[in-house]
């Protein structure tokens, strides 16, 4: 068992300003996504036309290995947040966040956000695996002034249950 405490002063803001992403068609921000005691990542790379949906962040082709960064990089709406994603071999997911602004100064503002996600569907053409019982504990560092995220530490589990073919009938269930 591993615990991991973390303490901060952080005040609570009822009617915090809106956070967005303000990235010119141009630019892109670069991040090292890389798993806890490990010294080396991969570089993830965010660009104005991977934020759709709303100025949300979603690539345009989804895979399992993208899911920490995906919900790393949401960003608050009013509430709770709701998805409908299709990634790359996965039976389609069905996500619910609820996320939290707090703003420790003007500069930057911190989202503070639990998610779970599940294969919820039937098995499409191309599906070879289901996810179930999907948590994520996410804490953004967004900096307001810049438009982007500064910082991100996710904390993501999940079932993965590979999808035998039906005799005779294949994946998709036909």
């Amino acid at each position: 068992m591993r615990t991991l405490l973390l303490l901060a002063l952080l005040i609570p803001v009822a009617r915090a300003e809106p956070v967005a992403w303000k990235l010119p068609a141009t630019e892109l921000v670069r991040y090292e996504l890389r798993e806890a005691g490990k010294q080396k990542g991969r570089i993830v790379t965010v660009q104005r036309h991977d934020l759709r949906g709303g100025g949300q962040y979603l690539p345009v082709s989804l895979a399992r290995s993208d899911l920490p960064v995906l919900f790393a990089l949401r960003l608050p709406p009013p509430d709770t947040a709701k998805l409908e994603l299709a990634v790359r071999d996965v039976v389609p997911l069905r996500a619910k966040g609820l996320l939290e602004l707090r703003t420790p100064d003007e500069e930057a503002a911190e989202i503070v956000a639990t998610w779970s996600f599940f294969s919820h569907g039937r098995e499409e053409k191309g599906c070879r695996f289901r996810i179930r019982d999907g948590t994520a504990g996410v804490r953004t560092v967004f900096d307001r002034k810049q438009g982007h995220v500064r910082s991100a530490r996710i904390d993501i589990a999940y079932m993965l249950r590979k999808i035998e073919p039906r005799k005779g009938r294949g994946r998709s269930g036909s």
